[in-house]
């Protein structure tokens, strides 16, 4: 995806992918791919591992964990040592109270 510049989210369920983000930026994208794909959706955020650094790095933060828990989300996977989380605490704290798995996928696997 880094090479072609495309986002760093994409939204999956059950294999089929409902949004990859576009300029709307990674919120808008899980709003957009939750509300495609209905219930039990996973979202995986990251970049290639031969990807030069982008113009703006990958981050979740409350607002991501916010879109994602409103769309019924149940997994969101960053790729580990890649994706920055803004406010932590928050963005922990958040999950648990929704029940959403957060995970960070090592991106050799």
């Amino acid at each position: 995806m880094a090479g072609a510049q495309i986002g760093q989210v994409v939204v999956v369920r059950r294999g089929v992918v409902s949004a990859v983000e576009a300029i709307e930026g990674t919120t808008e994208a899980i709003r957009r791919g939750t509300a495609l794909s209905g219930a039990e959706r996973r979202r995986r955020e990251g970049r290639g591992a031969r990807a030069r650094l982008p113009l703006r790095h990958a981050g979740i933060g409350p607002d991501t964990l916010d879109a994602a828990t409103a769309g019924g989300a149940a997994v969101v996977a960053i790729q580990a040592g890649r994706v920055a989380i803004i406010d932590r605490a928050a963005v922990v704290a958040r999950a648990d109270a929704a029940g959403l798995a957060l995970v960070s996928v090592d991106a050799a696997e």
